[in-house]
C-alpha cells in the first residue's frame, strides 16, 4: 500500500501546486462533496416514502455519514497526489 499525503496540509502535494485545469477539476470535486452533509441531513428530515422506518434511516446515515466524508476526503488526496505525479519537471 502506498503512502498518499493529506493534501490539505502536505508542503508539495497540495492545491497550490496544480495546474489551472486540475483546480478547476479538484473545485468540481470539492463542490459536489461540500453538497453531502446537507444532502444527508435532507435524508433524515424529508420522511422517505419507503418500507423503512425513519429513525432507522436516521441510524444508518448518522453512522455511515462520516465514513462516506472520510472516504471523499481520501479520493481528494489521491487525485492531487496522481495529479502532482503526473506532472513533466517544467510543470
Amino acid at each position: 500500500m502506498s503512502y498518499i499525503p493529506d493534501c490539505r496540509t502536505d508542503e508539495n502535494y497540495n492545491y497550490k501546486n496544480l495546474t489551472p485545469g486540475e483546480k478547476t477539476f479538484i473545485d468540481g470535486f470539492d463542490f459536489c462533496a461540500e453538497g453531502i452533509p446537507s444532502a444527508l441531513e435532507n435524508i433524515i428530515d424529508n420522511q422517505l416514502e419507503c418500507d423503512v422506518r425513519p429513525s432507522d434511516v436516521e441510524i444508518v446515515i448518522r453512522a455511515l455519514g462520516p465514513e462516506l466524508l472520510a472516504w471523499l476526503e481520501s479520493d481528494r488526496n489521491e487525485a492531487i497526489t496522481d495529479l502532482i505525479d503526473g506532472h513533466t519537471e517544467e510543470e
